[in-house]
């Protein structure tokens, strides 16, 4: 068997040391169970390995998700292999397999069913009174006083399990409140807008989200 000292020797020998730089910050090293922490290179003045070195921030790779340029924006590229489930067709396939096929619609209906028939509530944040009543004017708002009712909400929400995706705007107003006796900001609805009025999904130089562009009786754009 190894002895401990040989082992202490082996891992330090494995530490990375920065000689060209003294005062860099050196990585966090943990203690090894057994052996303790590692002796600290003289070159790496100032290194606590109590204090964890801060991680840098931004982002650099991208998931490299297929884009080109439209209008100075970068939008997503379709890359479907099947050149019959692009653009429209593919929302024209879909319709046709959910609505049809008793296989699909029963597959549906287990994922969604469960959800729907679940109890819904706000939970507060805590015990607290405030907390309490923030919650019950949320949830009393969300589930009760939309201008679609809740069960609406849900079902085309979950209508992204059938297209891979469902867009609903949140669309807000503001309307004196009889509890708090003040004018409040309230979420009227979340409007369903159908993935197959999508025309562009608009992301930016790391992939992220930006905004949709949809046709319809009036084109918009949604962030």
């Amino acid at each position: 068997m190894m002895e401990l000292t040989e082992l202490r020797a082996k891992r330090d020998r494995l530490l990375p040391v920065r000689a060209d730089t003294p005062m860099a910050p050196a990585p966090l090293v943990p203690a090894i169970p057994g052996l303790g922490k590692p002796d600290i290179p003289s070159n790496q003045a100032g290194y606590d390995p109590e204090i964890p070195k801060k991680p840098p921030m931004g982002e650099v790779g991208a998931p490299g998700t297929e884009v080109h340029i439209v209008g100075g924006n970068l939008v997503v590229t379709e890359q479907d292999y099947n050149p019959e489930m692009r653009g429209k067709a593919f929302f024209e396939q879909i319709d046709r397999m959910r609505l049809s096929d008793p296989q699909v619609k029963a597959t549906m209906s287990i994922l969604k069913l469960p959800i729907q028939a679940a109890d819904w509530k706000m939970e507060p944040a805590s015990d607290a009174s405030t907390d309490r009543a923030i919650a019950d004017w949320i949830g009393d708002r969300l589930f009760n006083k939309m201008s679609r009712t809740w069960n609406f909400t849900l079902r085309h929400g979950l209508l992204s399990l059938d297209f891979g995706s469902m867009p609903m705007e949140t669309v807000w107003d503001i309307a004196d409140d009889p509890i708090e006796n003040r004018p409040m900001y309230y979420l009227k609805k979340l409007g369903p807008r159908f993935p197959k009025t999508v025309l562009y999904w608009v992301v930016d130089d790391v992939g992220e989200l930006q905004k949709i562009v949809r046709c319809g009786p009036t084109s918009d754009v949604h962030s």
